[in-house]
């Protein structure tokens, strides 16, 4: 499919993408564009350097999508109305336990014909887990229900679940690399060094690679910090987000200026 016949107009995309921010977050719609590109014939790597995601994150994107179809694209731990339902039948009292995500901020999982549910606030990522965990290893739930719910892959679905017969909370599921739970060796230089690079290529329209930038931030600050721990700062900082409307901010400031 040839695309270079279709005029673009970056003002109707930024007044069309803030439109679709009240049903979608930005993440949801960073993910729809990749893929929509990825269709459309773009690179991988000219993928995450136009939208400023990572190309790893470009790989999972067309490998999940590719594999659960279109809602893949959504984030379910952050839909505003609960997105993924899993059911198993009961069968002593034949009724339904469900597990879904709700409102933004909890995990509910209905237990009984009465309608109880157990309430775990998502932000809990190791008390989720291990919830669902339990409730796989207890065979309320399928490995590939756990997985989707989870968004892991089912094989290391199944990997950790025996992990956590075996070893318990701490042993299996506790995130054992510090280095991207700390800011370690990640100061104010490096935090500062890491926004000045990324905006000011993001501006200029070079690209903002995770690696790129890794080596910029390291010849800057004498640091030998990976891209990995770079990936995970541009997340935490909520930089991935900007790529597509910091050009325009800054031209309509050039405008009233």
């Amino acid at each position: 499919m040839d695309c270079q016949k279709i005029d673009f107009s970056s003002k109707k995309s930024k007044m069309r993408i803030n439109k679709l921010a009240s049903t979608f977050n930005r993440k949801d719609i960073l993910r729809i564009l990749a893929f929509a590109l990825y269709l459309l014939g773009a690179k991988r790597q000219s993928i995450a350097d136009f939208l400023g995601i990572p190309d790893d994150s470009i790989k999972t994107i067309i490998r999940v999508t590719t594999r659960d179809g279109i809602q893949a694209l959504f984030d379910r731990r952050k839909s505003k109305a609960p997105v993924k339902i899993v059911s198993v039948k009961d069968k002593e009292q034949s009724e339904k336990k469900s597990i879904h995500f709700e409102n933004d901020k909890y995990l509910y999982i209905s237990v009984n014909k009465n309608n109880s549910k157990l309430k775990i606030p998502i932000e809990n990522k190791v008390q989720v887990r291990t919830v669902l965990l339990s409730c796989l290893n207890s065979g309320l739930l399928k490995t590939h229900e756990t997985a989707k719910i989870l968004e892991i892959s089912v094989s290391h679905c199944r990997k950790i679940a025996q992990n956590l017969n075996q070893h318990d909370v701490t042993g299996s599921l506790i995130d054992k690399r510090k280095g991207q739970q700390h800011d370690f060796r990640f100061g104010p230089n490096q935090k500062s060094e890491l926004i000045r690079q990324f905006t000011a290529r993001a501006i200029t329209g070079h690209s903002v690679s995770s690696e790129k930038i890794t080596e910029l931030i390291n010849e800057q600050t004498q640091s030998e910090l990976s891209s990995r721990t770079i990936r995970w700062h541009i997340e935490k900082l909520g930089l991935a987000g900007i790529k597509i409307s910091i050009s325009d901010l800054v031209n309509s400031l050039k405008k009233k200026s």
